[in-house]
């Protein structure tokens, strides 16, 4: 692996590409119980690269286990945090305009990159699901209505 890297800087030293060693970061997938082989991989200042249980990528959060419960909790807590912003900025509660909010605001937040990070488990499910369902339950009009009669009087699918 090392001297695939070494060929890599070389490449890009030839092709006139910098390449910021600072941001350099490693991750080892691995099985739990797996013994963990401490090779070391240096950047072309013959710096370690350092590795990390999980690492920020395009705003995914990657483990070295290959599951996403970081993610999910994170993409919930800010999910939560712009329905909160959502409820507590605007007064109305008209299904047009809080479909609107919910639809440019908070389901692009929902949905970032959900095909990779893609919840497995039924609490993972429901902790998603419960974002749509607290949100449409504030929306005038359906709050008597239970959760799937909700998502089919909006217009809306399930999360899941």
């Amino acid at each position: 692996m090392q001297e695939d890297l070494k060929s890599m800087f070389k490449w890009a030293e030839n092709n006139s590409m910098e390449s910021n060693t600072s941001k350099f970061e490693m991750l080892r997938y691995r099985h739990p119980k797996a013994d963990v082989i401490n090779y070391e991989y240096r950047n072309p200042e013959n710096e370690t690269i350092s590795c990390h249980m999980n690492i920020k990528d395009l705003g995914i959060i990657i483990r070295n286990d290959a599951r996403f419960e970081l993610q999910i909790d994170e993409m919930v807590s800010k999910a939560r945090q712009r329905i909160s912003w959502i409820l507590g900025t605007f007064k109305t509660r008209e299904p047009d305009a809080m479909l609107t909010l919910y639809r440019a605001m908070d389901l692009p937040i929902i949905e970032y990159c959900s095909q990779l990070w893609n919840p497995v488990t039924i609490g993972q499910i429901r902790k998603i699901e419960a974002l749509q369902r607290t949100f449409t339950y504030k929306i005038h009009g359906t709050n008597a209505m239970d959760y799937w009669q909700r998502l089919k009087h909006l217009k809306l699918y399930s999360l899941e």
